[in-house]
Parts: C-alpha cells; sequence; structure tokens
C-alpha cells in the first residue's frame, strides 16, 4: 500500500508527470509494485496472481491491438486495411532505394512506429496499476486508507491553488510560472489550470461520495481515552461523523479551487458528476439523505463564490465564442483526418506527427499536440475499431459496478461504489473540450477511484471482520503454465527496457519538452549519439545529429577537403533518411533530404550523379505530399529547390515542369503568409536570373 501512496503523491506533486523524469520513476514503480504484490509464494510454489475481472480479456486484446499498429505486414495487405498508412509506408522508404527500385514489400499500420511503442507502455503501466491496486485493497481498512489518501491529494492540491491565487508568489514548486505562461492561473502543482480543473472535479466529486458513505454512527465511551487514541478513532471507521466533516470540508475547498481555476471545462463537468451522484442516492430510500448532502456541498460552493467574485471566470466564460474558434478549427482538421483513417486510425499517439498534414493555415506557426478533444483524438489514433473496443470495455465495467450497486444494501457500500461512474461522467464530459487524461497523473487518480469503487461494493462484513468478494486468478509456475509465466516475463521486460532506455536518451539529448528543468536543446555531438545508442527509434535524435554533421561539415572547405566533405556528407544524408524512415510525416525531413542529396551529386559522376539527383526529386516530391498549410517557410522552401531545378535544367520540357512546381509552392506560401514573404520571393527569383514572365506569374495578384 505504501508504494502505490507514494506513486501516487509523485505522479500528482511533479507537475502531473508529464516530463521524462517524472512517468519514467513512475512507470518504473508500478512494475515494481505488481511484481511485489501479484508474485507470490504459496503452498510450496511461487504464484502468479490477477484479479478476475469480467473485463480482463477485453483489457489484455486491447494492448494486442496497440501492438499490432507496428507488426509488420505485407503492404498489400496495408492496403486493404488502410490505404493512407501504406501511403505514408512508402514515404518512409529510402529515395535512393525508391531510385534502384527495390520493392517496399512491408510496413506497418501507424504512420509512425516509435510514438506507438511508448503508448504501449504506458497503457500497459495503467492497466498493471489497476490490477496491482485491486490486489492491494483486500481489506476495508485498506480501502479507507487510500480514500484518505486521496482526499489529502485533493485538499493539498487545492490549498496549494488557492495559495497562488490570494499569495501569487509567481512559481509552481520551484518553476517560475511565467515558464509555462500561465502566471495568474489557479493551477496547483500542474501547469495547466484545466488539468488542474480535471484533477479538483474528480477528486471533488469523490469527496462527495466519501462523505456519504459515512453513515453507520457508532457510540462509543470517549471517558478517560488518550488524546493519541481519539485521534486514531478520528480517523477511522469509530467517528464516521468527523469523517463526513473531513469530507464535506474538503469538497468545498475543492469547489472554491475550481472555481479560482478559471477552467470553464471543470465547472461544466461537475454538474454530471454531481447529477449521478443525487439520483444514485435518491434511488433508495436509506440514502436518499446523502442527495440531500451534495445540495449542501454545492449550497456552500455558490454561498462561497457569490461572496468572492472571480472576474477573470466571467470574463473567461464571456470569451468561450472566441476560444471556440480555434477549438473548432481543430475539430474540423481532425475529422478531416478521421475520414482518411476511419478504421484504424493513424497509431497511439500518432496524433501530433498526423495532425501537421490537416492544421488549419489559421494556426501557422503552431504545433497542435491535442485536438482538445480526447473522444475524438482517440477515434483519430484508434479508428472506430479502437472506439468499438474502448466502449466495450467502459460499458462492461459500468455495468459490473451497476449490478454489485443494486445488489448491496450497505448505505456506505453503495454511496462509495457509485463514485467510479459519477466521477467518468464528470471527467468524459470534461474530455469533449480538453485532455485531461493525457496527463499520467489524472489517470492514475481516476484509476484508484475507479478500484475503491469496485472494491467498496465487494466488500461484505462477516463474524465482525471484512471480506472482499473479489475472486482472484492463480497460476503456478509449473511446466503446464510456462507460457504464460514466459509471456509475462517478456511483458515485463520489454516495459522496463523501454522506459529505461528512454529516460537515459532523453538525459543526453532532450526531446521531449520539459520546461521545469533548465535543459540544453542542442547537445554535443557525443551526447546526441549516445541518445541513438540507447534509443535508435527516435527520429529528433537523427535529425539533430544531421544538423551536427552538417555544422561539422561547413566549418572547412568543400573544395580543398573533398574526400572528407563527402565521407561527413554520407553520414548527413544516412541520418536524415534514419529520421525520415522512422517519422516520414515531418516535411522538414523531407526538404533537409532532398537538398543533402542535391548537394552531395556535385560529388559524383555518370549514373551515380543521375540516381542523386532523382532521389532529391523525390524527396522533395514527398515533403510537399505532407507539408499542409502548416508552415509557409517551408513551402517557400519547396518552392527554391523546383526554382533551382528549373533555372539549372538542361532540358526544355523539364523546366516547364519544376517551374510549374515552384510557382505552386511561390504562390501557397505569398497566400499562407499575406505577402510578407515577397521580398524573399523576389531575390530567389534574382538569383537565378529568372524571364520577366515567372515574375509576372507569381505576382499576378497584390499582397
Amino acid at each position: 500500500m505504501l508504494i502505490y501512496a507514494i506513486i501516487l503523491i509523485w505522479s500528482i506533486f511533479l507537475f502531473g508527470a508529464v516530463h521524462t523524469y517524472a512517468y519514467t520513476f513512475m512507470n518504473i514503480g508500478i512494475i515494481f509494485a505488481f511484481c511485489r504484490y501479484c508474485i507470490q509464494w504459496e503452498k510450496q510454489s511461487i504464484q502468479l496472481i490477477f484479479p478476475k475481472l469480467i473485463i480482463n480479456c477485453q483489457l489484455i486484446l486491447f494492448g494486442l491491438v496497440i501492438l499490432l499498429y507496428i507488426v509488420p505486414f505485407p503492404q498489400s495487405f496495408i492496403q486493404i486495411l488502410s490505404s493512407e498508412s501504406s501511403k505514408m509506408n512508402a514515404l518512409s522508404q529510402s529515395p535512393m532505394d525508391i531510385v534502384n527500385r527495390v520493392p517496399l514489400q512491408w510496413g506497418t499500420l501507424a504512420v509512425t512506429n516509435y510514438p506507438v511503442r511508448h503508448a504501449w507502455v504506458q497503457y500497459m503501466v495503467y492497466l498493471l496499476f489497476f490490477w496491482g491496486l485491486l490486489l492491494v485493497l483486500n481489506q476495508e481498512k485498506k480501502i479507507k486508507q487510500l480514500c484518505l489518501l486521496l482526499i489529502g491529494i485533493g485538499l493539498t492540491e487545492s490549498l496549494y491553488g488557492l495559495s497562488q491565487t490570494f499569495v501569487d508568489s509567481g512559481y509552481i514548486l520551484w518553476v517560475p510560472k511565467a515558464v509555462f505562461e500561465n502566471r495568474h492561473d489557479t493551477c496547483g502543482t500542474l501547469i495547466n489550470r484545466n488539468h488542474f480543473g480535471a484533477l479538483m472535479t474528480m477528486l471533488m466529486i469523490f469527496c462527495m461520495a466519501y462523505s456519504a458513505s459515512q453513515t453507520d454512527r457508532k457510540k462509543i465511551s470517549t471517558r478517560h481515552t488518550s488524546f493519541k487514541r481519539k485521534l486514531a478513532r478520528f480517523l477511522t471507521n469509530e467517528y464516521q461523523w468527523n469523517q463526513k466533516i473531513i469530507g464535506i470540508t474538503s469538497a468545498s475547498i475543492m469547489g472554491l479551487a475550481i472555481y479560482f481555476s478559471s477552467s470553464r471545462g471543470a465547472v461544466i463537468a461537475l454538474f454530471p458528476g454531481i447529477v449521478v451522484l443525487i439520483v444514485a442516492f435518491s434511488s433508495r430510500k436509506n440514502t436518499k439523505k446523502q442527495a440531500l448532502l451534495m445540495i449542501l456541498v454545492g449550497l456552500i460552493i455558490l454561498v462561497s463564490t457569490v461572496k468572492i467574485e472571480n472576474d477573470r471566470l466571467i470574463q473567461r466564460f464571456h470569451a468561450i465564442q472566441r476560444a471556440m474558434e480555434s477549438r473548432m478549427r481543430y475539430v474540423h482538421s481532425t475529422i478531416d483526418l478521421i475520414s482518411d483513417y476511419a478504421i484504424l486510425g493513424v497509431g497511439p499517439a500518432n496524433f501530433t506527427h498526423a495532425f501537421a498534414r490537416y492544421q488549419s493555415s489559421k494556426d501557422q506557426q503552431v504545433t497542435v499536440t491535442h485536438t482538445h478533444n480526447d473522444w475524438l483524438q482517440f477515434v483519430s489514433e484508434m479508428g472506430v475499431v479502437g472506439l468499438a473496443l474502448l466502449l466495450i470495455i467502459i460499458s462492461s465495467f459500468i455495468w459490473k459496478i451497476l449490478y454489485q450497486f443494486r445488489k448491496r444494501k450497505s448505505p456506505s457500500a453503495r454511496c462509495l461504489g457509485i463514485a467510479p461512474i459519477a466521477v467518468f461522467a464528470s471527467i468524459s464530459a470534461h474530455s469533449l473540450f480538453d485532455f485531461p487524461l493525457h496527463i499520467p497523473g489524472n489517470m492514475l487518480i481516476l484509476i484508484a477511484i475507479c478500484v475503491v469503487g469496485f472494491q467498496a461494493l465487494h466488500v461484505i462484513h462477516y463474524k465482525k471482520q471484512s471480506k472482499i468478494l473479489l475472486e482472484y486468478v492463480k497460476i503456478p509456475f509449473t511446466v503446464r503454465h510456462i507460457g504464460i509465466w514466459i509471456i509475462f516475463l517478456i511483458v515485463l521486460i520489454s516495459m522496463t527496457l523501454l522506459s529505461t532506455c528512454h529516460f537515459i536518451a532523453e538525459s543526453y539529448c532532450n526531446t521531449i519538452p520539459n520546461s521545469t528543468l533548465n535543459r540544453n536543446q542542442n547537445p554535443e555531438k557525443e551526447a546526441i549519439q549516445k541518445a541513438i545508442f540507447w534509443d535508435p527509434g527516435n527520429p529528433v535524435h537523427w535529425y539533430k545529429i544531421a544538423w551536427q554533421h552538417i555544422a561539422y561539415r561547413n566549418s572547412f572547405a568543400e573544395t580543398n577537403n573533398s574526400i572528407d566533405w563527402v565521407s561527413i556528407q554520407k553520414k548527413v544524408i544516412y541520418a536524415l533518411e534514419q529520421a525520415v524512415a522512422n517519422n516520414p510525416c515531418e516535411a522538414e525531413y523531407h526538404i533537409r533530404l532532398a537538398w543533402e542529396y542535391h548537394h552531395m551529386q556535385h560529388h559524383e559522376n555518370g549514373n551515380q550523379k543521375r540516381k542523386r539527383i532523382e532521389a532529391s526529386d523525390i524527396a522533395m516530391k514527398h515533403a510537399a505530399i505532407v507539408c499542409g498549410d502548416k508552415s509557409f517557410t517551408k513551402h517557400m522552401e519547396i518552392a527554391n529547390f523546383w526554382n533551382m531545378r528549373s533555372a539549372t535544367h538542361s532540358n526544355l520540357a523539364k523546366q516547364k515542369t519544376f517551374w510549374k512546381l515552384a510557382f505552386a509552392h511561390y504562390r501557397k506560401a505569398l497566400t499562407l503568409s499575406s505577402g510578407r514573404c515577397k521580398e524573399r520571393i523576389i531575390k530567389q527569383l534574382k538569383l537565378y536570373r529568372r524571364h520577366e514572365n515567372h515574375f509576372h506569374d507569381v505576382f499576378n495578384k497584390s499582397y
């Protein structure tokens, strides 16, 4: 129990565990805790223990589906399942292989493989946390301990967030809030007010359910009782009225924290959860009083917010239409993405890479990492197949809770048991406006609440003792079950290695945004090479090492050191080819590769020179496919390349073909930049002494 308490505290108080150092130790801790509790010595043999649930098969199947996205399949098979994924596989092939007519026989369903591996690790970590916590909470006492821990986390976060409102130290822990561009936000230890609001919403609803569950009071004499004993009773089942007060007070403080966070999504998301609690409590006579408790908490928060005006929240609701304009652009672009990858999606965690191609021109120079709608983003990543499987898992779990809810007569069990559904209703509503479940800390809190509610409905009292009715699957270490043990060990070792190697690589070369540590974004070449050794699938490492090679190559004259120059240039091209192979969705990789191919052809002769030029043309065409409307500068680079090819080619027909490509991208750049790049285009046209007609073609419209 202590290990899981540390993991929960760590994941929340270290910025929601969104940074590499936080989520890596969180992952390793969960793997260790699961091994600690699921591998036990019983009956003179080692036993592998799992909770027996109706959703176990679906949960395991979901993990297998994630792995299928990175399993190599024949290109003909992928073409049937997802034609767009087949096209992206073709873009990942080296242009020199295409020129040499090397067939692309195998590919994957994901547009890039690297994010899928880490998405699988993250999912399996959540699954092990769910199973492990079910194994640990095998006593009513432990369930109450976890309840108090969750309330303590929520209360600490809310008080810290409120202190930011009234004291405003300008810091989140040791990091200046200005780094996160949220100086005036109430966000606790989380970076974003909406993520903080989602956390407070879940824990506030849980506090209300916990407070309502404290119904059966016992009259115990306190005469001649020590202070230590009184305090122990206060924090245990003996003084339930005091625990009810703790729950009400904590929920009220969390409600104030939500109010001052100015998170519109959190305020809206409160209502579905509270409605679920009121409806559930009103459904039985012995819990109708708890419905009044919900109204009491609501009145306390309402009176408090009326007394303390929050102009910022009011202003944010007034500005909701303006904010929704950008969100709706993301939604429409995501729907366009889904229309191309409807069945299976682009692959887990691949939204950021695939979305750039569909991004609106109004969001130029903005890297959209989330669509601010978890449901829509999930469909874009795993398609309707993944959504169907997710809904089956959720509905099966909810059905099991409702089944136990109807069976149980204890008001305490019913009040705490309905908490997962109420919390899920709120977080589902919040997920329509933001991405709270992409925060690992929030996800662990949601899982912990689900486990608490589930186990509370399985607690029975027999002969003054509590017992959990949940059954367990025990797999002994025998020849008959050796296959299961091997798979189990392979999964655990793979998760540990992937997490550890990723962490070590990030310590050498930072590629995950980390605003809490002052990391060098451009490390030395030796550090990047070590990062590649530990994590060779990361395309950013390859792109950074390519630029290190370019900088070294440019340090000496090309003509006087042709042998050394060519040697370094080959390393540049190899690194860029690896970057493209690992992430064909990034136009910048293709553009840089095309130019480096072209530089290399000056040092080659005959057939090899022709192939290199042809490969550079293919690479630039690939860049045009994935470029989208995100950046006018990329269109400028593509247009400059085709302008150069048109001006230097000896064949007249090719000159016209290349000029049409240059013209199209120059016009696109002018449109996206509203004419701001006009002088740069003129400079490029003059550089290659273009005819007046070419100027007229490009600038026949005023900007």
